[in-house]
């Protein structure tokens, strides 16, 4: 079985719509803090929490993250 490996685009994401991340803690309820570690790829984000940023990004699941075999 192959080994996958995956990279949150979310600051990609983010920055194309022109939102900052205190706008987006405010859109989402999740702390700058939680967001910021989650762009550095330093905490593993939930689905459910994905989606919500995917909705307000006005994006898919799949333009958030990139998934390569490694």
């Amino acid at each position: 079985m192959s080994d996958v490996k995956i990279t949150c685009k979310l600051r990609d994401r983010r920055l194309e719509r022109g939102i900052s991340i205190r706008e987006l803690e405010k859109k989402t309820g999740i702390g700058r803090g939680h967001i910021s570690l989650y762009e550095r790829g330093e905490k593993d984000m939930h689905v459910k929490t994905a989606a919500k940023f995917a909705v307000i990004l006005e994006c898919t699941l799949d333009d958030l993250f990139e998934i390569t075999r490694v």
